[in-house]
């Protein structure tokens, strides 16, 4: 797992084949030092010059947080197991939530597709004429119910999220980005880009935390790392209205588990840590 504890920025000045002047940052990160974070950040600063002086050669993605990089995210908390080794962090996204990351429990988010008009109105004639109906609801749980059985090696916990589903896999650690991982991500219907983002930063990632929209808070005024303590108190400053508003709601809720088969006592550390903060046990609503 990549666990960027350190973040540096370094410009540079460029002018592009019109003459133009430009300034081209990024951002290096290292998990040890600074001086290794730095030495990042100026390499990437000298692709982004490079691109701004030549755009149809230089092919540059450095601009993405994800999924070519660690998510620029402030550490909140590290998790250990009894040998005194990280196997989780829990970090503070760009939008204020917080999010568990770890290589050992696979996460699987799948979300109900959007409904359309056409699709609504089907159902609503069969309504009409009495006819069975499958809500898209239904649909994606039955798909997820069916992909589950299909792994009788394996026992999932099923949850109710705003969007949709996520999946836990209970008894058994697969390496994010592994083939044995991305098929079981397909089979489920995971997001693509969640995929691509597993191999890339070596671990799965849960919000813990409800989206800033859902609960009815201001987006956060800047994100980390802050350039000087006046920025960091703002942020802080809207960091405690948005947990004041959040703590009303739950991000998911327990549906069901399929299988018998038990987690081991590390998987059920990090199982008991993300249902306690995701709000498993309440009865708020769902953002």
């Amino acid at each position: 797992m990549k666990i960027a504890r350190f973040w540096e920025k370094s410009e540079v000045r460029v002018a592009s084949p019109s003459g133009q002047n430009y300034i081209g940052s990024a951002w290096g990160w290292s998990s040890s030092n600074k001086e290794e974070a730095l030495d990042k950040a100026r390499q990437a600063a000298n692709r982004v010059a490079q691109w701004i002086q030549n755009k149809d050669q230089v092919d540059f993605e450095y601009g993405l947080d994800y999924p070519d990089r660690p998510p620029r995210e402030e550490i909140v908390r590290e998790i250990e197991n009894d040998a005194g080794e990280t196997i989780a962090i829990i970090t503070r996204n760009a939008t204020g939530a917080l999010v568990l990351s770890t290589p050992s429990l696979a996460f699987i988010d799948v979300d109900i597709p959007p409904q359309s008009a056409s699709s609504a109105l089907g159902r609503s004639l069969k309504r009409l004429f009495r006819q069975p109906v499958e809500e898209p609801e239904e649909r994606v749980q039955r798909a997820i119910t069916q992909a589950a059985m299909r792994h009788s090696q394996y026992s999932f916990r099923v949850y109710r999220t705003a969007a949709g589903f996520r999946c836990i896999l209970l008894n058994a650690t697969l390496t994010p980005g592994s083939a044995v991982s991305s098929a079981l991500l397909d089979e489920f219907g995971a997001d693509q880009l969640y995929k691509k983002l597993c191999l890339t930063q070596e671990c799965y990632r849960a919000r813990l935390t409800p989206k800033h929209w859902r609960c009815e808070a201001e987006r956060p005024p800047n994100r980390f790392p802050w350039p000087n303590a006046g920025e960091e108190e703002r942020f802080r400053h809207w960091q405690r209205d948005y947990e004041a508003r959040s703590a009303s709601y739950a991000v998911c809720r327990l549906v069901e588990q399929i299988g018998s088969r038990r987690a081991t006592v590390e998987l059920q550390k990090l199982i008991d840590l993300h249902d306690e903060m995701s709000g498993v046990k309440s009865a708020l609503p769902l953002a």
